[in-house]
């Protein structure tokens, strides 16, 4: 079969037939079911010639009509598909080349974006600051190296328990940050504590050193007609209470104050 296009003549008179064929079996069907009513008489010599007349007349017009369509697409230029970037001009992923995780800037575009949903749409939304405990001292005895190698397998771990519509990031340093869309406080903190404790069961070591990691978290819920800087010093002194009440917890703000999480509280912070 050619795979060569047709011209509009060609084009136009498929159509014209087309219209020919419908509108003659179009008539003989009305013909035949006023018969049946009884409201005209049934000639089967003046059916064929009114049916063919009927198709005739809607058949030329229909052949000039697709005729001049056909001509003018013809005249058109062809259209031309934009060629495909090549590798090299794409733009670089917006992740943090260590853990895998989102960078700073691709989670505060997210955060702004996520922001602007909730207060249109009247939507819940959390955020979680999280650090790994003590991290600075673990950094003083094994060495810069090991301290990243901790954290990308940290990072892989609370991967692995990241919901669907959840976002992590490595926000600073040691310093993680989570954001859950459609999700009020409770279950917010709930799922921080999912985080808080597969980190703590997680078998990691360093230099042949079994460790025991844990992480802490602050968990803060957006609030209608909060900015950014507002939002991050909430999640920053939820985590630093965290940290306060011994390390190793989860705590909340619900706007007003953070809630203390249980444990004994301390003055030194990691």
């Amino acid at each position: 079969m050619s795979n060569t296009p047709s011209s509009p003549q060609a084009t136009a008179l498929r159509a014209a037939i087309a219209m020919a064929i419908y509108v003659f079996l179009a008539a003989i069907t009305v013909r035949v079911i006023l018969a049946a009513a009884g409201v005209v008489a049934l000639s089967f010599r003046e059916l064929l010639i009114e049916a063919a007349l009927l198709a005739a007349l809607a058949a030329l017009p229909s052949y000039g009509f697709v005729l001049v369509l056909a001509r003018r697409e013809e005249k058109k230029p062809a259209a031309r598909l934009p060629a495909a970037a090549p590798v090299a001009t794409l733009p670089p992923a917006i992740t943090d080349p260590l853990t895998g995780l989102l960078d700073r800037r691709a989670i505060t575009v997210s955060l702004l974006d996520a922001m602007s949903q909730s207060s249109r749409y009247r939507t819940p939304m959390c955020l979680a600051m999280a650090d790994v405990d003590r991290f600075q001292a673990f950094n003083d005895k094994f060495g810069d190296q090991t301290g990243d190698r901790l954290l990308a397998d940290i990072a892989g771990v609370l991967s692995n328990e990241l919901r669907m519509p959840d976002k992590a990031a490595r926000f600073a340093s040691d310093q993680f940050m989570f954001l859950f869309p459609h999700t009020k406080l409770a279950q917010a903190r709930k799922i921080a504590d999912r985080f808080r404790l597969a980190v703590q069961r997680a078998r990691l070591s360093a230099d042949g050193e079994s460790l025991k990691t844990t992480m802490s978290f602050g968990v803060v819920e957006v609030h209608p007609g909060e900015d950014l800087e507002q939002l991050l010093g909430r999640a920053d002194r939820t985590l630093a209470a965290a940290k306060a009440a011994g390390r190793n917890q989860v705590a909340v703000d619900n706007g007003r104050r953070p809630a203390s999480p249980a444990g004994k509280r301390s003055a030194r912070l990691a």
